[in-house]
């Protein structure tokens, strides 16, 4: 009998994931005794983050931006979570303007994500390229973000360049781009893949295997971008609608998947601890007791 593992996606089924796909399409979960049950935001309309899914015991895994998992040591002040992957390995997200129907002497609209250290961040880079500029929260349906930024419904937005940044160049849209580096943030790993403390105690071989397959199945994915567009359909047909972008995007996401030396998902110590400096200085963290070597772990990866 297999495994069941649990995985609270961030977004709806997309190349950010083809990894994990790529590895359920091959049967490299099976080959390991696994069954990954994912689960998209969509179920409660992104009410739940996968980080509290995880917190909650409703979900084994999650995937998170870094900061979820920072957030949770904050508050809670234990190793109630930890980050066992990173799916990119350099930063690509950046801050998106819609220049349409920006008014000077109104405030920006930002489509709020409700992530953690979020204002903090957006303020810092939006204001290292225009300072004149001062930003609203705006709630949106994190799912149709950019909908909103195309129609103007927002001024702008965190997002994944390969991604958003290509659905809004075949629309049309040109976007001012600010990266948060060159605001002098060194931003930390998004997306990362996290579980609960308790689990990589009392089931480390499981996150094992079931990293030893993702790790094959994002080799895939990034060797053989058309495979993993149908891989991602095969699971969710709502995808279909959006194949040749899908794999526009696939292609523009493969770079990320590996570091220099062709390894997917190990992260650095010193990625984690200068992140966490800054955010310490600027970002609104307030437990100066948390230690980056708490926040993840690479010990499921053979080196």
């Amino acid at each position: 009998m297999l495994k069941k593992i649990s995985l609270a996606l961030d977004w709806t089924p997309n190349p950010m994931h083809s990894g994990i796909f790529c590895a359920i399409k091959m049967g490299y979960y099976k080959e390991f005794g696994l069954e990954i049950e994912w689960e998209s935001p969509e179920i409660n309309h992104y009410n739940t983050m996968p980080s509290h899914k995880v917190l909650e015991g409703k979900c084994m895994l999650g995937i998170n931006p870094s900061e979820n998992v920072i957030e949770a040591h904050n508050h809670l002040g234990n190793k109630s979570l930890v980050a066992i992957a990173a799916i990119l390995q350099e930063n690509a997200s950046l801050l998106a303007i819609n220049p349409q129907n920006i008014h000077p002497k109104e405030k920006l609209k930002y489509g709020n994500l409700d992530i953690p250290f979020e204002q903090e961040i957006v303020k810092k880079t939006l204001k290292s390229k225009y300072p004149q500029y001062n930003f609203k929260n705006y709630t949106t349906n994190k799912l149709d973000i950019y909908e909103q930024m195309y129609y103007s419904e927002i001024n702008f937005a965190w997002i994944f360049d390969p991604i958003e940044g290509i659905e809004a160049k075949n629309k049309g849209l040109i976007l001012e781009k600010i990266k948060l580096e060159d605001a002098g943030i060194p931003y930390g790993y998004a997306p990362v893949i996290i579980t609960h403390y308790d689990t990589l105690q009392e089931q480390a071989q499981e996150l094992k295997n079931f990293i030893t397959a993702t790790i094959n199945g994002y080799h895939l994915a990034s060797k053989n971008p058309e495979f993993a567009i149908k891989a991602i359909t095969e699971n969710y047909s709502s995808a279909l609608k959006d194949e040749v972008i899908m794999l526009e995007i696939q292609k523009a996401l493969s770079p990320y998947f590996m570091n220099k030396n062709n390894c997917w998902g190990v992260m650095l110590k010193s990625r984690w601890q200068d992140y966490l400096s800054w955010l310490l200085l600027e970002g609104g963290l307030n437990n100066s007791e948390i230690k980056a070597d708490e926040l993840f772990t690479n010990s499921f990866f053979d080196f």
